[in-house]
């Protein structure tokens, strides 16, 4: 009986101590990620992005290069000679949970505070370029990558979502960029 106790009680231990470390499944966060561009998407009346594994791997090589220097930095917005748009997120934490889905996409999309409709620019100087890109008609296609670094107790996430065709060209924001229903 005791040793019934004693291995319930380690069960027990070792699930907690697993609960701890975080649960940060990519692939979940990818799929919500798209699932949440997609409902967003819908309320400008604008089609549906798919994945699309190409932009992944260039977006995989922009999340790592900004765990390497420890920042944000855009990548040449460029696949196959043509203009990719791109949108980067950085979440910071001392614990182990990493940014979900939901949270790096509505990170993005809440600069629809900032956005002039009518005018196709910011209202008030502030960044604008995130949403505009999420919501961008013209964008078909997307691919997500994420690269996790640790420094001075901190875990650093750095989340890199790729366009194509990408958004954000001067003079096409009215033809693009359309207010929520």
């Amino acid at each position: 009986m005791k040793h019934i106790l004693l291995l319930s009680l380690l069960v027990l231990i070792v699930n907690e101590n697993l609960r701890r470390l975080g649960s940060f499944d990519w692939r979940c966060v990818y799929c919500s990620i798209v699932k949440r561009h997609n409902e967003l998407r819908s309320k400008h009346r604008v089609g549906t992005l798919t994945k699309f594994a190409p932009l992944a791997s260039l977006a995989q090589q922009t999340a790592d290069r900004c765990r390497d220097i420890g920042g944000l930095q855009h990548s040449i917005n460029e696949y196959k000679g043509q203009w990719m748009g791109q949108n980067l997120y950085y979440a910071g934490t001392t614990g182990r949970d990493g940014p979900t889905g939901i949270q790096v996409t509505d990170d993005w999309y809440n600069e629809i505070n900032d956005y002039d409709f009518s005018s196709g620019n910011s209202r008030n100087g502030k960044a604008v370029g995130h949403f505009t890109q999420l919501v961008w008609k013209g964008s078909k296609q997307i691919g997500c990558a994420y690269s996790i670094g640790n420094s001075g107790g901190w875990t650093h996430y750095y989340v890199c979502c790729n366009y194509f065709p990408g958004g954000n060209v001067i003079g096409q924001y009215q033809q693009n960029v359309f207010p929520p229903n």
